[in-house]
Order: C-alpha cells, then sequence, then structure tokens
C-alpha cells in the first residue's frame, strides 16, 4: 500500500509564469521556480531528504523540463499510516481544512524529533528530466507540497511531560531563509490538531498581504499554537514514545521516553512489587465485601420471608394466631409447672407440721 493518495487529474491547473507574475511581490512566492527545480531534483537524483533544499545550478536546473509550464492543483491528499497499536489508519488534508503535518525532524538538537508545517497547496507536475548522453523524454508525475513551516516557541518555554505543558509553535517570518518550501508527501508523518492560543492574540509582522494566507485572516496571523498530543490515542503515543507500530519513528522518539515526571519514575522492581500488593489488597477487599454482602444478602431475605409471611396471615385472618398460640403455650406451661412441682412434693413428703397420713388411710386399722 502507497504511504499517500493524490489524483492525477489535470483539470485545474496553473500556469506557472502568468501565475509568478500575476504575484510578483508576494513574499512566500519568492524564487518559486528555482526552489521548486531544486526540490524535483533532489526527488529525482535520490538524495535523502534532511530538511535543507541541495541549491543546484542553472545547468541543471535546465534538465528539467516542466511540460507546458504547468502545475497542476489538488484538493485533498490522503496520507496512510500505522497506528501505535499496529491498525491502519488514514489521515485526509486539505490546504483550506486540516492542513497542519508533521514530519521526522532532522537537527542535531534531539530534543523535540519532529518538524512542522501547514499545507498551502497540493500540485503534481509532468517533467521530462534529460541528462547524460541519452535523455529520456519520456514524462513522469512528480507530486508535491507547497508548505510554509512552524518554529518552536523560542522564549525560553518549557514544554513536554515534565514540564506539563503542551508543545507551542509559531509560524517562522517570511523574512527568514526558509519560512517558505516544499515537501515530498512520502515524509508526512499524519495530520496534527493545533489549538489557538488566544491570550496572545493576532500578529501582522509576520508575513506581509500574501495568498499564503486564507483571505478571512485578513492579512494576521495567530502569534502561538498549541500541539493537541490528546487528540486521539495514536498521536498521545508517538509525543510519549513506545509505540509498536511507529517503528519508522521508534528510535526519534526514545527521547520521549525520558521525559517524565520524577514521581513517574518507578522501577521494574518497585513496579511489580506494588502490583503484587495492590492485588493482594484488591483480593482482601474483596473477600471481606463478599462475606459482608452474604450476611447482609441473608438477613435481608429472612427479613423479606417474615414480611411476607405477616401479609399473608392478615390476607387469609389468620392475624393473632400466633399470640394465642404463645398465649396458650404460656398457659400449658404454667400447668405443667404446676404440676410438676406438686408430683416433686408428693415425692418429697409433707411439710413439716403437716399431717394428711390419716386422710390417705381412713377406713382401715392401724397395723
Amino acid at each position: 500500500m502507497s504511504h499517500y493518495h493524490i489524483s492525477n487529474g489535470t483539470r485545474y491547473h496553473l500556469n506557472l509564469p502568468r501565475w509568478l507574475i500575476k504575484h510578483a511581490n508576494d513574499p512566500a512566492l519568492y524564487d518559486f521556480l528555482p526552489r521548486l527545480k531544486d526540490h524535483l531534483l533532489s526527488h529525482i537524483l535520490g538524495r535523502e531528504y534532511d530538511g535543507d533544499e541541495t541549491e543546484f545550478s542553472a545547468a541543471e536546473h535546465a534538465q528539467v523540463l516542466l511540460i507546458n509550464d504547468r502545475i497542476f492543483q489538488h484538493k485533498v491528499i490522503h496520507v496512510n499510516y500505522t497506528t501505535y497499536n499496529l491498525r491502519r489508519s488514514q489521515d485526509s488534508l486539505n490546504a483550506c481544512m486540516h492542513a497542519d503535518v508533521m514530519v521526522l525532524g532532522h537537527e542535531d538538537d534531539d530534543t523535540h524529533p519532529y518538524w512542522y508545517a501547514r499545507i498551502l497547496g497540493m500540485f503534481h507536475a509532468n517533467i521530462i528530466y534529460r541528462s547524460g548522453d541519452a535523455p529520456s523524454f519520456k514524462p513522469q508525475q512528480m507530486d508535491f507540497l507547497s508548505v510554509c513551516w512552524f518554529g518552536h516557541d523560542p522564549n525560553n518555554y518549557q514544554s513536554g511531560w515534565k514540564a506539563k505543558h503542551l508543545h507551542r509553535l509559531g509560524f517562522i517570518p517570511a523574512d527568514v531563509p526558509g519560512a517558505f518550501g516544499f515537501l515530498d508527501p512520502q515524509q508526512i508523518i499524519r495530520g496534527i490538531h493545533l489549538i489557538l492560543a488566544f491570550a496572545y492574540g493576532h500578529t501582522d509582522l509576520l508575513l506581509p498581504p500574501s495568498i499564503a494566507r486564507p483571505l478571512n485572516d485578513k492579512d494576521k496571523d495567530w502569534k502561538f499554537f498549541y500541539i493537541n498530543i490528546f487528540v486521539d490515542r495514536d498521536m498521545m503515543m508517538r509525543f510519549h514514545g513506545g509505540g509498536v507500530g511507529h517503528k519508522s519513528t521508534r528510535e526519534a522518539t526514545a527521547v520521549f521516553l525520558e521525559d517524565c515526571d520524577p514521581l513517574d519514575e518507578i522501577t521494574q522492581n518497585d513496579s511489580e512489587e506494588e502490583f503484587e500488593d495492590l492485588e493482594s489488597g484488591i483480593n482482601e477487599e474483596a473477600q471481606l465485601s463478599g462475606s459482608t454482602s452474604g450476611a447482609t444478602q441473608n438477613q435481608a431475605t429472612s427479613d423479606e420471608d417474615e414480611d411476607d409471611i405477616e401479609s399473608e396471615m392478615d390476607e387469609y385472618g389468620y392475624a393473632g394466631l400466633d399470640e394465642e398460640e404463645e398465649a396458650t403455650d404460656e398457659g400449658e406451661e404454667e400447668q405443667l409447672e404446676a404440676d410438676g412441682l406438686e408430683e416433686a412434693n408428693d415425692k418429697v413428703g409433707p411439710e413439716d407440721g403437716e399431717d394428711n397420713v390419716v386422710d390417705e388411710y381412713k377406713g382401715y386399722v392401724e397395723l
């Protein structure tokens, strides 16, 4: 599967000489054609992309021919990527909305592994490259993006997991070399979501009136933007490091694994011990909660049964039966106790001073 997809339609085209003359004073189009040919030559010759376009001579520029001096404009580009959990996904990008992208950085300072750009236009050109003794006149399609680059906030702004601040970006001023350039769509990692830094407001000092800015921006730019690293799980893992599916950027993003709060720096042994303690505590709580809930459930069940029996007795006219049975039982118990006491007295004999022997043997002659 290709890393990206862009149309090969030729319906919307720009005639480069006329277009550049029309916008001759636009700083975004300064040296547009020479810079474009530098980009195309680097791609044709297989030069490894390092962020800086190699400058070629005028003779080398003459070897690249744009058929009919035209470039063809497109509205959408689809970028395929592998998520952190080895699933396929796709970003749909266009120059009006969802125009911000991230690419792998190529700086000596490895504190941040990404570069960021905003897409100004999506194009392809049909070119002929004439070189050597046997030049080929077979046209080939080459895709490219016109972009303006973002820079990190230079005001000693601390960002990342340890600093607990989102990364902050701003446009590079137009008078700085390299503020505008071209990008091979193959270099795009995926699209990004930027949050406007409303507190810092707008400025018109970065770029004079230009076609690079949307009309509704009224020739002003936001000073700063925050990178929304929590826009989805895959994006968060790209700023955390260690994503299984991020094979192509894993080495570069290893720097994020060291960017963590001191409270999060727990050794593996400590983690295992804490996990075992937590697991044992959960099991004990579950057992205690199970026994308590079981006793409560049994008590509740017995109370419900008693209530059901009482309601049934009231419904069928058996109310008070228990009281009568209890009274009868109590009377019988008292009678039994009295009879038992008399029997015991009979067996023991008459009390002192009591003489009932005469009545017992009345009518008999004493032997």
